[in-house]
């Protein structure tokens, strides 16, 4: 039986450098199959106020 491999992130900023990075190791892991979990804790909750909002989808995407 073969579990299915999980990444979880932190996004602990709302910077856009460091959200970047955090949606392009989510994108990367989940085109091969991970399971992925992004947290956004402190001032990554507030990535979503303002002018740009985040979309956050919760999708699995088949391997």
């Amino acid at each position: 039986m073969s579990q299915q491999k999980k990444l979880s992130l932190i996004a602990f900023s709302g910077d856009f450098d460091k959200l970047t990075a955090v949606f392009t190791l989510a994108t990367g892991a989940a085109a091969v199959g991970y399971e992925v979990n992004i947290f956004f804790y402190l001032l990554g909750a507030k990535c979503g106020e303002g002018k740009t909002r985040a979309i956050i989808l919760r999708k699995r995407i088949p391997a």
